[in-house]
């Protein structure tokens, strides 16, 4: 009887070994979940933002302000053709500015020009 108790302990055991090593394919998979959902919990938090922003660019233009974004990138040997398109022009209103044009996209809204409507 205490045989069986033992065995029951040492598998049991050996359990605890395996839950405890980080190469586990248990623990590789959770350790991939959970960043996935970091990536997922940063890129909303960066379009959050953004859209955050967008929308107070929106709420000064129709309160007479004329608003002009700009696209602004990182300025580094990475930054594509498309993104270097964007950013070569002058500016955005709040209401047509541009998403990501792909995957992975660095670039950001850039310090917007505000102006009164009159002084345009």
């Amino acid at each position: 009887m205490q045989l069986d108790e033992y065995q029951q302990l040492s598998d049991d055991l050996s359990m605890m070994g395996r839950v405890a090593d980080p190469d586990t394919i248990e623990n590789i998979a959770f350790q991939n979940a959970q960043m996935i959902s970091e990536q997922m919990g940063t890129f909303g938090y960066i379009e959050a933002s953004k859209q955050g922003t967008l929308d107070t660019y929106r709420n000064l233009q129709e309160q007479g302000y004329t608003v002009l974004i700009p696209w602004e990138s990182e300025g580094d040997e990475r930054v594509c053709d498309e993104c270097e398109a964007l950013e070569s022009q002058e500016g955005f209103a709040p209401w047509d500015y541009p998403a990501p044009p792909h995957y992975g996209c660095r670039c950001e809204p850039g310090e917007p020009i505000i102006q009164m409507e009159n002084e345009a």
